[in-house]
């Protein structure tokens, strides 16, 4: 039986052998919990892609941040932007009411980048920990693995040569 645990954002300061060893040590601990043991025949494998996403954002790490409006529009993170608003139950009400100041009507959606401003202002007010910060760390990585086609490449390459081909259990 192979196991193949497939990482998250955020570890490219790890490896992939610290990685399994964590991992395979905490599998280990929930089975003597459950008074079970792991097969002898088990084959555990990481697919690990940390440093090529770290190496892919280094360029741009620190420079993602909230946009002003002289900004260029990044229709990607406003997309996201919403999503999180949305999620977090930001009604349109609310958002227009951020917006009241500006007396002009204001499209909703992601081609209104002061529609989304405001979704982000409410956003931030009602979640501070939302910050410049936590942008900064966010979506360098996520936005290359979802919209440079060479990293993706490169990271699905990775998992489709850790999962191999037969019955794999992928975590």
């Amino acid at each position: 039986m192979r196991l193949l645990f497939v990482h998250g954002r955020g570890q490219g300061s790890s490896n992939g052998d610290d990685l399994k060893k964590t991992w395979t040590e905490a599998l280990e601990n929930g089975c003597d919990k459950a008074f079970t043991e792991l097969p002898k025949s088990l084959d555990i494998q990481v697919a690990y892609y940390g440093k090529i996403l770290d190496e892919a954002t280094e360029s741009v790490r620190g420079t993602a941040r909230t946009r002003g409006p002289e900004d260029p529009f990044d229709s990607f993170e406003a997309g996201l932007l919403l999503e999180i608003a949305d999620r977090a139950g930001i009604t349109e009400e609310e958002i227009s009411a951020e917006l009241a100041l500006d007396h002009q009507a204001v499209a909703r959606g992601v081609q209104d980048s002061r529609w989304v401003q405001g979704a982000g202002r409410v956003l931030a007010k009602r979640f501070p920990f939302i910050s410049d910060e936590f942008i900064r760390q966010f979506f360098p990585d996520v936005h290359a693995y979802l919209l440079w086609k060479g990293v993706r490449e490169k990271i699905n390459q990775v998992v489709a040569t850790a999962l191999g081909v037969g019955p794999t259990v992928v975590v």
